[in-house]
C-alpha cells in the first residue's frame, strides 16, 4: 500500500479530469467534489494500470486519509545464522533444448533461473511494455469512453500501436479524456503525434485573415485553402455556393489524409460554417472556428482600400460593400482583434491553442510580471539583460507602412529599431552598455539559442517606466515588432562582493 499512496492516480468528475496525484490528494479532492455535486459522476484511475480504484470516503478528512495508510505488521525478530532466501518452489516445464541450456550454463539451475527473471523485472520496470500500454489505456476507455464515437476504431488503433491512427480516431473526444488515453497508450510518443484539425477562420474582408492563415500555415505545416482562390478560378463569383462547397470538399480530403487545413474565408453566415463544421465532424477529426475581427474602423478601411489583390482577375471588395455584407453573428468562435495585434501573433495564438504542449512565445511583459518588477523596489540603476531571437525575415505585417521596399531579415529591423531608441535612452539617462551577437550555449540545453545578447543600463526603475511610455519611443517599437521572434528580458541590480 505504501507504493500506492506514492503512485500517481486521476479522478474524472463527468469528461472533465479533476485532478492527477496521490492517491490521498485526490481522494481528498473527490471528497470536497461529491459535497458541491453530489449527484455528478466521479471515477477514480490508477494511472499505471488504467483501472479504476474504489475509495471509501464517509468520514473526516482524517478517517479517509487513515484507510489509505498501510496496514503496519510487526516484523519478526531476526534470527541467528545465515538468512533465508525465502524461495518458494514451483513446478517449471521447458522444452528439452532449454533445459539443455540451463545445464550447459550454470550447475545451479534454480539461481540461474531467478537471474534470467530478476533481469526481465528490471527491464520491464525501466520501460514499460507496449502490452501493458495497451492494457491500461484499454482499461481506461473501456470505463470512461465506451460510448464515445469511434471507440472501436480507436481500439484497432490502440492494438495496432498504430499512435497517429489512434490520434485521428480519438479526435473528437472531450478533450481531457483524449488526452490521458494517448498518454497510457503512448506515453511520450502521443506527444510527439499532432492530430489533423480543422482551423476555421472567418470574418470581413481586410481584416487580415489570409495574413493570419499564411502565417499559421508556414508555423505549423497546414494545408492553407483559400475560397478567393476557389471562387476565381470557378468564374469570379465572390460567396458563391459553389465556391464554399468545392473548398469544403477538398478540406475533408486533405483531413483524411492526416493534414491540418486552414480554411480561409469570408464564412459570413451560419450555413457556410456549418458546412466546414460538416466536413470536420465526416473526417473525423477536431475543429476551432476564429472570428478575425478589426475593432479599429479606421485601420480597417486603411487596410480594405489599399491592400493589393494577389490573385489574378480578383477585385477586392469597395469600403462600402464591406460596411454593408450581410454577416451573421457568429457567437461560438473565437475571436482575433487585429487592430491590436500583429498576424504573426496571432497565429502564435491559434498555434498554442491546438497544441498546449507548444513552448510558449515571451515578447513583452505581462502585467503580473511588470508588477512585481516594480515591487522588487530596486533602488539606484538597474541593468536589464536581453536575450533576443530574430525572425530570419522581419514581419512587418502589422505596420505595413514602416515596411521597406525589400525584405530585410529581423537582425536588420532590430538594428533600425536600436538606432530609432538610442536618442531617447540617452535622453532619460541611460545607455546601451553592451551589444553582442549570441550562439549556441556552451553550458545550457542544445535546442536553444540566442541571435543577440544586449544590455541597457537604465538610470532608475522610473526611468525605466518613464522610457516604456515615451510617445516617439514607441513610434519605432513597430521594427522590433517585426524583428524579435522570441526574447527574454531580466532586471539585473549590482552588487558588491564582499571579500
Amino acid at each position: 500500500m505504501q507504493e500506492t499512496l506514492k503512485a500517481s492516480f486521476t479522478a474524472f468528475h463527468d469528461q472533465q479530469r479533476l485532478v492527477t496525484g496521490p492517491l490521498g490528494e485526490v481522494a481528498l479532492a473527490v471528497k470536497a467534489s461529491i459535497a458541491t455535486h453530489p449527484i455528478a459522476t466521479f471515477l477514480v484511475f490508477d494511472d499505471q494500470t488504467g483501472r479504476v480504484v474504489d475509495l471509501d470516503i464517509r468520514g473526516s478528512d482524517a478517517d479517509v486519509l487513515a484507510r489509505l495508510q498501510p496496514d503496519e505488521q510487526p516484523k519478526a525478530p531476526a534470527g541467528r545464522g545465515r538468512p533465508a532466501l525465502g524461495v518458494v518452489p514451483r513446478e517449471v516445464t521447458l522444452l528439452p533444448q532449454q533445459w539443455d541450456w540451463l545445464m550447459r550454463s550454470s550447475r545451479n539451475v534454480s539461481a540461474t533461473l531467478r537471474r534470467l527473471v530478476d533481469e526481465a523485472r528490471r527491464r520491464d520496470k525501466a520501460e514499460p511494455s507496449r502490452r501493458q500500454r495497451q492494457e491500461s489505456a484499454y482499461r481506461f476507455m473501456t470505463a470512461i469512453a465506451g460510448d464515445l464515437p469511434r471507440y472501436e476504431d480507436a481500439t484497432r488503433a490502440l492494438f495496432a500501436d498504430d499512435a497517429a491512427a489512434f490520434a485521428r480516431q480519438v479526435a473528437n473526444w472531450p478533450r481531457d479524456i483524449r488526452e490521458h488515453a494517448e498518454r497510457l497508450a503512448f506515453a511520450d510518443v502521443a506527444r510527439s503525434v499532432t492530430a489533423p484539425v480543422l482551423i476555421i477562420l472567418g470574418g470581413l474582408p481586410g481584416t487580415g485573415k489570409t495574413t493570419i492563415a499564411r502565417a499559421l500555415a508556414r508555423q505549423i505545416g497546414a494545408v492553407h485553402l483559400r475560397v478567393d482562390t476557389i471562387e476565381q478560378t470557378l468564374g469570379g463569383v465572390a460567396g458563391s455556393e459553389a465556391g464554399y462547397a468545392v473548398a469544403q470538399r477538398v478540406a475533408k480530403e486533405n483531413l483524411r489524409n492526416g493534414q491540418s487545413v486552414i480554411a480561409d474565408s469570408v464564412n459570413p453566415v451560419a450555413a457556410s460554417r456549418a458546412g466546414w463544421r460538416g466536413s470536420a465532424t465526416e473526417a473525423g477529426v477536431v475543429f476551432l472556428e476564429i472570428e478575425v475581427i478589426c475593432s479599429d474602423r479606421a485601420q480597417h478601411r486603411q487596410r480594405a482600400e489599399t491592400r493589393p489583390s494577389d490573385i489574378s482577375g480578383h477585385v477586392h471588395p469597395r469600403w462600402e460593400e464591406i460596411e454593408t455584407l450581410a454577416y451573421e453573428s457568429w457567437p461560438e468562435a473565437m475571436t482575433l482583434d487585429t487592430s491590436t495585434m500583429a498576424a504573426r501573433d496571432a497565429a502564435e495564438v491559434i498555434a498554442r491553442k491546438i497544441n498546449p504542449a507548444q513552448a510558449p512565445i515571451y515578447l513583452e511583459p505581462t502585467q503580473d510580471s511588470g508588477r512585481d518588477f516594480v515591487r522588487r523596489g530596486i533602488k539606484g540603476p538597474v541593468m536589464m539583460l536581453n536575450l533576443l531571437r530574430f525572425r530570419p525575415v522581419a514581419d512587418y505585417s502589422a505596420h505595413p507602412h514602416l515596411a521597406p521596399s525589400e525584405p530585410i531579415s529581423g537582425a536588420a529591423a532590430f538594428e533600425r529599431y536600436v538606432a530609432l531608441t538610442l536618442p531617447h535612452l540617452e535622453a532619460g539617462g541611460g545607455a546601451l552598455t553592451f551589444f553582442g551577437e549570441g550562439g549556441p550555449f556552451l553550458v545550457g540545453p542544445a535546442d536553444e539559442r540566442w541571435d543577440c545578447v544586449m544590455l541597457v543600463r537604465q538610470a532608475s526603475v522610473e526611468s525605466f517606466l518613464a522610457f516604456a511610455k515615451n510617445t516617439e519611443y514607441l513610434a519605432g517599437l513597430a521594427h522590433r515588432i517585426a524583428a524579435v521572434a522570441d526574447a527574454r528580458l531580466i532586471p539585473v541590480q549590482e552588487r558588491s562582493v564582499q571579500g
